[in-house]
């Protein structure tokens, strides 16, 4: 089945777990209203390039994945559609997904888990180029994943799969004079006999150029497992630090994390914790540990997302309905929305922060202020923006926020 599929069914799924909230109810109603709405029912998290805001087209009851599209952001125009290809019986070079995706010089390089790289023309889908990954790579036969991500400093983009990172030159890979690309460059992790790996989330802190990310190992022979945070320096894959998180006896399964870094920090969350701690980006050395915390009412101790903007650390679990926001230097807990009552549903999304302001969407679009909590205000019901669908990104060409769902949704800024 079609991860992008698998997002549709799953929307069911995960759900609100308490009626309690630890924010107001806004006292207006609706009060961030749409520039304008587009009926176009969509299912991935969107990738936006130059103009074009491009995700996976549902039909109208969201029942069907019907191929790829990209809409002009400014005319809300449908700049180009392409099937998938159990209808068109040709190669699947259309899926293109946000967190597989990056822009450089105009041009759209995305991931695609059986061709490779590729690199197109986002407003007309017209394909440059296509990259195979290095011979020494095994392919993904797999999914690809819908939390992990591609991240880019620069000119350098790193691409995460389950056993590899791989660093590239952007300038090498649109260059049409070059078939072959060598990576700049690898890290491998592979099997060895009984020992299981596999890569976890990677963060990057473009500031500093720090690339994090977890390392699961399991050993099924043994009955062991551990899982470390490794810490690199982003344009070499020089390794800085490595701690190990945790190391037991008593699991035969992966224990995964997820990582955040930025400000000089290290944020991780071990699988089922519900708990956070806080290194030194430079050194490794251990800062912080927060106490347990589960959002109100609920019960979910699993995180999809700790982004780190500026001194907050903003964490997104995989159910329940809150988010919370805490001090990257400190650990202490500064705020928790918890959507309220006729509002339940989860996020699972990376928010986005704009002049200090949250944006984050499970169905109605939020905007909340990044240093108090304080909700700015909010939408209507937009009919299934929650989950990595419905990551709200930001439209510098237009000054507008995108959320896409039921229907594709833009909003001003408040800031």
């Amino acid at each position: 089945m079609r991860w992008t599929l698998f997002a549709v069914l799953t929307t069911a799924v995960l759900s609100a777990c308490s009626s309690s909230s630890s924010t107001p109810t806004p006292s207006h109603s609706a009060s961030l209203r749409p520039l304008w709405q587009l009926k176009l029912p969509a299912s991935a998290h969107p990738a936006l390039s130059e103009g074009a805001y491009i995700s996976q087209e549902l039909n109208d009851r969201m029942t069907k994945v019907l191929g790829t599209v990209a809409v002009d952001t400014a005319t809300q125009q449908v700049l180009w559609r392409r099937p998938y290809p159990s209808e068109t019986g040709t190669t699947n070079a259309a899926d293109i997904t946000g967190n597989y995706s990056a822009t450089h010089a105009g041009l759209l390089i995305s991931y695609h888990y059986t061709d490779g790289l590729i690199v197109r023309e986002p407003r007309t889908n017209i394909v440059r180029k296509t990259i195979p990954l290095p011979d020494e790579v095994v392919r993904e036969d797999g999914t690809p994943s819908n939390i992990h991500e591609l991240v880019t400093l620069g000119d350098l983009m790193i691409l995460r799969m389950t056993r590899y990172l791989i660093a590239y030159d952007m300038d090498d890979l649109i260059n049409p004079a070059q078939v072959q690309v060598t990576p700049v460059w690898q890290q491998t992790h592979e099997h060895e006999g009984p020992l299981r790996r596999s890569l976890d989330n990677v963060a990057l802190d473009t500031t500093t150029g720090t690339l994090a990310y977890g390392l699961v190992e399991v050993n099924q022979a043994a009955r062991t497992s551990r899982t470390t945070v490794r810490v690199l320096e982003a344009r070499t894959g020089t390794l800085r630090w490595e701690r190990r998180l945790q190391d037991s006896s008593t699991y035969a399964y992966p224990v995964g994390s997820v990582i955040g870094t930025g400000s000089g920090m290290v944020v991780a969350n071990l699988d089922g914790t519900n708990r956070f701690q806080g290194f030194r980006q430079e050194t490794g050395e251990p800062v912080w540990t927060s106490p347990p915390f589960t959002c109100p009412g609920g019960a979910t101790t699993l995180y999809a997302f700790l982004d780190v903007h500026d001194s907050h650390v903003l964490a997104v679990p995989r159910g329940d309905h809150c988010f919370s926001s805490w001090n990257v230097q400190t650990g202490a807990q500064e705020w928790v929305f918890d959507a309220p009552v006729g509002h339940h549903a989860s996020f699972v999304q990376h928010p986005l922060v704009l002049n200090g302001v949250v944006y984050a969407s499970n169905n109605t679009f939020w905007a909340i202020d990044a240093a108090s909590g304080t909700v700015l205000g909010h939408s209507g019901d937009l009919g299934d923006t929650q989950f990595v669908k419905g990551t709200p990104k930001y439209d510098a060409r237009n000054n507008q926020i995108l959320v896409w769902g039921q229907t594709l949704n833009a909003f001003r800024p408040v800031r």
